[in-house]
């Protein structure tokens, strides 16, 4: 899919789904997953990391033609907690995701490349310390183009070639993972 799942590999999801449905845009696909997993990471120095994920994702994947070219519209709601624990000293954090992505329009570029406009709302990442303090929380909107690379074989899924951000409100703080949430939440 266009987007990743879970902070390590995902990327939005919670609230309505509403993709505005032209008379083309047409359900091709849609679901709910959830997945659980612990694995041993390596982050911002950190060698050795457990790393607990518990994701819930509902999406829907919508068909658009353009130039005689059939793409897709994704659009998730996500709900996510991941778990970092330093096995050295026992220290930890939670990193919660709930956020709603959806793709709201498509056009095709030239070859098998297509733009996409996306918009996002929820609090895409709320970071809480052992002790249940919130240390960060982002929240807002926004609205983002991309190019996509579809690989002309009529099947969700491709690669992004570049992103723009076209409206930030108040997402993204000026914090740094690893200077502002790994080395002094784990170390």
């Amino acid at each position: 899919m266009k987007t990743g799942l879970v902070a390590a590999a995902v990327t939005m999801g919670v609230a309505a789904s509403l993709v505005p449905a032209g008379a083309q845009a047409e359900l091709y696909d849609g679901g709910r997953f959830t997945d659980s997993f612990v694995e041993t990471v390596s982050e911002c120095g950190f060698k050795k990391l457990v790393h607990v994920v518990d994701i819930s994702v509902v999406y829907k994947l919508r068909t658009i033609v353009d130039d005689g070219q059939t793409e897709y519209l994704f659009q998730a709601i996500q709900h996510s907690v991941e778990t970092y624990t330093n096995p050295k000293n026992g220290r930890w954090f939670t990193l919660a995701v709930d956020a709603n992505h959806r793709e709201t329009d498509g056009h095709h570029v030239e070859g098998t490349i297509w733009e996409f406009t996306a918009k996002g709302s929820g609090a895409s990442f709320t970071v809480t310390d052992e002790s249940g303090a919130v240390i960060f929380r982002d929240t807002g909107t926004y609205e983002t183009t991309f190019l996509f690379e579809t690989f002309g074989d009529d099947s969700p899924g491709g690669e992004v070639l570049s992103e723009e951000l076209i409206d930030l409100d108040g997402r993204f703080s000026d914090w740094d993972w690893c200077d502002d949430v790994f080395e002094p939440l784990l170390g």
